[in-house]
């Protein structure tokens, strides 16, 4: 059970990951992201993102998930590698997702979807509540994992 739950929660990550770079790369096109003092939020996202990847990575190469690894990155805790991402990306999805639901006009970018795909009700949710439901879902899988480490 406990390779499943590493695995399933690898592929959630990665899922925000690509998500993230996706949009990043949309951004660079020049469908803009919304920016905060001038940065793109999907950049900060995507950095996020890569840290909470880089924690579990860590922890699936230790096996345990609370202790700090040797070597690089030694002084920085797995859960603080995780969490510091994770509390960026989930502020950011939250923030985003009242906003949305308050305003009249569009804060937060829409899926992108090609024609086939357009009848799909997920092509047209705000990828800010996506952010926020799959970080909720990579949150209890990380605390799923940490329990059957113990």
């Amino acid at each position: 059970m406990k390779n499943g739950v590493k695995i399933l929660l690898l592929l959630l990550v990665l899922t925000g990951v690509t998500g993230a770079a996706l949009l990043s790369i949309d951004n660079l096109n020049g469908k803009a992201c919304p920016a905060v003092a001038s940065i793109p939020v999907c950049y900060v996202v995507l950095a996020a993102y890569l840290l909470i990847l880089i924690g579990v990575m860590r922890a699936g190469a230790s096996g345990v998930l609370s202790r700090q690894p040797p070597g690089f990155l030694g002084s920085i805790s797995l859960f603080s590698l995780f969490g510091l991402g994770w509390w960026i990306a989930f502020a950011i999805a939250l923030v985003a997702s009242f906003a949305e639901a308050s305003s009249e006009t569009p804060v937060c970018p829409q899926s992108t979807a090609s024609t086939a795909e357009a009848a799909s009700w997920l092509a047209s949710v705000p990828r800010c509540y996506l952010s926020a439901l799959l970080l909720l879902l990579i949150l209890l899988f990380y605390w799923l994992l940490n329990r059957l480490n113990r």
